[in-house]
C-alpha cells in the first residue's frame, strides 16, 4: 500500500527513506528532517581526534555571504535539490548585511531545496553549539516552508546529535529568529549546518551565526527514578497535554511550543505532593493556553461565562480538524491536522458541555476541555485573555533537548504516547494495554543513562503497538554489525545462508549459529523482541536480523554447529562489504525453458517493459515478491486480468474526540485497468515474512482476485501510509497512520496475505544452496 518498508538501521535506512516513491495513491514525503539532513551532508570523511579547543570556525564557513558575488551562489555552500538554485543578496532588513537566498521551482516528489555546510567537529568538541540566522520564507501560493538543521555525527555517518526548526518552521515573509542548539560529544567528527526550504518559493537567511555557548551536558537533569506519586502526576499530565494540544482550538493553545512546554513542564509536574498541588500547577500551565478549560480535584465542568464573554459577538466556531495526525514535519500525504471555521448555525458544533469532555486524570484530579469555541474575526474566544506560555529552559544558550536530559526523555514519552493515543487506528485490534505502556515508558525514561538507553525505551514503547511500519530512530541507536556473511531464521533456528568468498572466515553456508559472543541465540532474540514492533512473528524474526549482533563492535564471536554435529568457535571481524546474497535467480531470468522469473525487489518499469513480450508469451512466471517492489509500480497485475481491479480498502482516521471515540475514517481505493499484453502461462508469487507495505498491496489484490498461486509463508501484515512522531533530542517515530482492510472488509493487520501453497525453507536445503520455495514454485507453474 502507501506504506513502506521500514529497513534496518544504518546507511542503507538513510538512503531508502530518502527516496520520495509513489505507493499506490499516496506519496511518501514526509522526509524525516534528521534522514534528510544526513542525505544532504554528503559522504562524512573520518577526521583526526583530539583534545577540545575554543578555536573559532575556519572562515570558509561564509556565514555572512560575503564570499561571493551578488546573484551568485555563496562560495563554500552546497546546493542540493530538485530544481533549486541560491544567490547571495543585499536586500536585507540591516544595512549592509547579506542574505542567502534558496530557491526551488521543482514538483513533488523533489519539491525541495537546500543549502548546506560540512565542516570538522575537532574544534568544538565536548561543547555545546548554537547555529542561528534570521529566516524569511517567501512561498509561491503560501505552500512552503522553511527550516534549518544542526547535525553532528561520529564515524561511519552515525548521528551523535541533532536539531532541527521543523517544530516552528518559518511560512511567512516576515523575519523570524530562528536557532538550533546541539551538543559535540568527544567522538564528533563532523557538523552539518543548512537550510531547508520545502515547496516553491524562496528562503530567506541573514545574520548567520555559529558559537559555542557552553559545556557539554551543562543544564542535563540527572538520570533519578520516578517515586509513586511523582509517576501518578506525570501520567495525569501527559494525558491533559494530549486532550489540550490535539483537540482544544484555543489560540494560544495552537501557537504553543508543544515541545518546549512539555519538557519544562515535568519537573515542577512530578514534584507535585498531592492532588490540591498538582491541579493548581496543573491550572498554572494550562489555562493561561485556554481560560475556558478547568482543572480541579473534583468532576468540573467548561467555563460556561468564559465560553462566551460579555459583548462578544461570535461570527463562527472554531474546532480541531484531524485527518490522520497532521504535523508541521510531514507536509505531504494524506495526513492533516487544521482548525476550522463553521458557522453559527452549526448546532452540532455549538460550543458547551456537548462539545466538550469532562475526564477523570488520575491522581486525584479532573478537567474539562472544550472541543470548539466561538470566534470572531480576531480568533477563538475569549481573545486578550489568553496568553501563551514561554518556557526559559529548553532550546536556550544553556541548555540543548537530548537523550542525555531527563526532562527532555520523559517529555518525549509524553508526546509520543499522546500522538498515537489519539491516532493510530489499530488499538481495536492489536489488544495492547496502552495505558501501561506510558507507565513503563516514563519509569524507564527517568532512569535511562542517555541516549542509547532512552532509544531502547521508546522501542518498548513502540513495540506495543504491534505495528510493522514502527521504527524509533535517534542519536544513540544501535548500528548492525557489518559482516560478510547473511543469515536468516529457518526451522526456528538461525542459519548461515551465505559468505563471501573474500572474507576468509571458516563459516559454512548452513552452519546453525548457537551463540553469539558467549549469549545463547534464543536468549538474544528474546530480549530484542522486546523492542521490536511487528504485527506477524515472521516480520519480528526478519527485523531482528540486522540486530542480533548489533552489541559487536570490532569482532563477532560465532559459536555454530555444523552439519555433522561439531560445534565451531568463528571470529567474524567488522567488514565494510555488503552481506552476500541468497543466490537468487537475475533480475528477469529464464529458470526453465518457457518459465520466467521476475524479482520485484530488484526490477523497475523499465527492465519490466522491456521484457513484458516475453513473459507474456511464456509458459509460466513466477514473480518474487520476498521483499520490496521498490521501483515497480502495479503495472505487471494489470497484464493477469481482462476486468477491472480495486486495491484493498484504506481508511484514513477522521478524529474529532479523543482517545479513539467517534472515530470515523474516510475510505478510498483506486483502480487497476486491463493492459495488454495478456499473460497467458501460468502464475505464481513467491511470499514470506518479509513482504510488507507496499508488496502486500501487490499481494491483496492476487489474492483477492486470484491471479496465481502464492507460494511460501505468511505476509507481514502491515499496511498503510507511514506516518512520523519527531520528538525533541532528534528521535524519531514511525508508525501505520492508517486502516487497511481487505477487499472484503476483513482484517489484514497482523493476518497478512497466506500462501495457497505452504512452503518452508529448511536447514538441509539451505545446506544445499536449494531455493525451496522457487523450486516449488517452477513445479506449480510448469506444471
Amino acid at each position: 500500500m502507501a506504506g513502506w518498508r521500514l529497513p534496518e538501521t544504518g546507511r542503507s535506512q538513510f538512503r531508502a527513506d530518502c527516496r520520495a516513491l509513489w505507493f499506490g495513491h499516496c506519496r511518501i514525503t514526509s522526509l524525516l528532517p534528521l534522514v534528510l539532513a544526513t542525505l544532504l551532508a554528503g559522504v562524512i570523511d573520518e577526521t583526526a581526534r583530539g583534545a577540545p579547543t575554543d578555536k573559532p570556525p575556519p572562515a570558509s564557513l561564509n556565514l555572512d555571504f560575503a564570499l561571493g558575488a551578488p546573484g551568485r551562489a555563496p562560495d563554500g555552500w552546497q546546493i542540493r535539490g530538485g530544481s533549486s538554485e541560491a544567490h547571495v543578496s543585499s536586500d536585507s532588513t540591516r544595512a549592509g548585511a547579506r542574505c542567502l537566498v534558496l530557491s526551488g521551482t521543482a514538483p513533488p516528489p523533489n519539491d525541495f531545496a537546500s543549502a548546506r555546510q560540512r565542516f570538522d567537529a575537532l574544534p568544538w568538541r565536548n561543547r555545546r553549539v548554537e547555529f542561528s540566522a534570521r529566516l524569511s520564507c517567501r512561498a509561491k501560493s503560501g505552500a512552503g516552508t522553511g527550516t534549518m538543521w544542526l547535525a553532528v555525527f561520529g564515524p561511519k555517518l552515525r548521528t551523535l546529535s541533532y536539531d532541527d526548526t521543523s517544530d516552528l518552521p518559518v511560512t511567512s515573509p516576515g523575519w523570524t529568529q530562528a536557532r538550533v542548539v546541539a551538543e559535540v560529544p568527544a567522538e564528533a567528527e563532523s557538523l552539518s549546518i543548512g537550510f531547508l526550504l520545502r515547496g516553491s518559493g524562496s528562503l530567506w537567511a541573514t545574520d548567520v551565526g555559529f558559537r559555542a555557548t557552553g559545556a557539554l551536558g551543562e543544564g542535563d537533569h540527572a538520570p533519578r527514578a520516578l517515586t509513586a506519586r511523582g509517576l501518578e502526576n506525570l501520567v495525569a499530565f501527559t494525558r491533559l497535554l494530549g486532550y489540550v494540544r490535539h483537540f482544544d482550538p484555543a489560540d494560544s493553545a495552537a501557537a504553543t511550543d508543544w515541545n518546549a512546554f512539555t519538557i519544562a513542564a515535568v519537573d515542577t509536574v512530578e514534584g507535585a505532593p498531592g492532588p490540591a498541588e498538582l491541579a493548581a500547577i496543573l491550572r498554572r500551565l494550562f489555562q493561561p493556553l485556554d481560560p475556558v478549560l478547568r482543572v480541579d480535584t473534583r468532576p468540573v465542568a467548561i467555563d460556561s461565562v468564559a465560553l462566551r464573554p460579555r459583548g462578544a459577538a461570535p461570527t463562527g466556531i472554531v474546532s480541531w480538524k484531524h485527518v490522520g495526525w497532521g504535523s508541521s514535519s510531514n507536509l505531504s500525504g494524506p495526513y492533516s491536522s487544521r482548525r476550522d471555521m463553521s458557522s453559527l448555525d452549526r448546532t452540532d458544533m455549538r460550543p458547551g458541555p456537548r462539545r466538550g469532555i469532562t475526564e477523570n486524570l488520575g491522581a486525584g484530579v479532573w478537567c474539562a476541555v472544550p472541543l470548539s469555541l466561538w470566534a470572531d474575526s480576531s480568533g477563538s474566544l475569549p481573545h486578550g485573555q489568553a496568553g501563551r506560555w514561554t518556557p526559559a529552559r529548553p532550546r536556550s544558550s544553556e541548555f540543548s533537548p537530548s537523550g542525555s536530559d531527563r526532562s527532555t526523555r520523559l517529555a518525549d514519552a509524553a508526546l509520543c504516547w499522546n500522538v498515537l493515543q489519539h491516532f493510530y487506528p489499530y488499538f481495536d485490534v492489536v489488544g495492547t494495554d496502552w495505558n501501561v505502556a506510558l507507565t513503563e515508558a516514563l519509569r524507564s525514561a527517568a532512569t535511562d543513562r542517555g541516549r542509547a538507553d532512552f532509544v531502547a525505551t521508546l522501542d518498548r514503547l513502540s513495540a506495543h503497538l504491534d505495528d510493522g511500519h514502527s521504527v524509533v530512530t535517534g542519536p544513540g541507536e544501535e548500528f548492525p554489525f557489518a559482516a560478510p556473511f547473511a543469515w536468516r531464521w529457518v526451522e526456528g533456528r538461525l542459519v548461515i545462508t551465505a559468505v563471501s568468498d573474500s572474507a576468509g572466515i571458516d563459516l559454512q553456508r548452513g552452519d546453525v549459529v548457537r551463540s553469539l559472543n558467549g549469549e545463547p541465540v534464543e536468549r538474544r532474540y528474546a530480549s530484542l523482541a522486546t523492542r521490536i514492533s511487528a504485527a506477524s512473528d515472521g516480520w519480528r524474526r526478519y527485523r531482528s536480523l540486522a540486530r542480533m549482533a548489533s552489541e559487536a563492535r570490532d569482532t563477532l564471536v560465532l559459536d555454530v554447529e555444523r552439519a555433522d554435529g561439531r560445534r565451531h568457535r568463528v571470529p567474524v571481524p567488522r567488514s565494510d562489504d555488503l552481506p552476500p546474497g541468497f543466490g537468487r535467480p537475475d533480475k528477469i531470468a529464464q529458470v526453465r525453458p518457457g518459465i520466467w522469473y521476475v524479482d520485484v525487489g530488484r526490477v523497475d518499469d523499465d527492465m519490466f517493459m522491456a521484457k513484458v513480450d516475453t513473459l507474456a508469451r511464456a509458459r509460466g512466471v513466477i514473480f518474487d515478491v520476498r521483499g520490496y517492489p521498490w521501483r515497480l509500480g502495479i503495472e505487471p497485475l494489470a497484464g493477469l486480468t481482462d476486468t477491472t481491479m480495486t486495491c484493498a480498502q484504506w481508511h484514513i482516521p477522521i478524529v474529532s474526540r479523543p482517545d479513539h471515540r467517534d472515530m470515523a475514517f474516510d475510505f478510498s481505493n483506486w483502480k487497476v485497468a486491463p493492459r495488454a499484453p495478456r499473460f497467458r502461462g501460468r502464475i505464481a508469487f513467491l511470499i514470506d515474512g518479509e513482504a510488507i507495505s507496499y508488496a502486500e498491496t501487490w499481494l491483496g489484490i492476487v489474492e483477492y482476485y486470484r491471479l496465481g498461486a502464492l507460494v511460501g509463508e505468511p505476509t507481514a501484515g502491515t499496511n498503510g501510509n507511514v506516518n512520523v512522531i519527531r520528538l525533541p533530542g532528534g528521535y524519531a517515530v514511525r508508525f501505520t497512520g492508517m486502516k487497511v482492510l481487505k477487499h472484503d472488509g476483513s482484517r489484514h493487520h497482523g493476518v497478512g496475505i497466506h500462501p495457497t501453497v505452504p512452503v518452508s525453507p529448511t536447514i538441509a536445503g539451505v545446506r544445499a544452496g536449494r531455493d525451496e520455495q522457487l523450486e516449488r514454485a517452477i513445479e506449480i507453474v510448469g506444471g
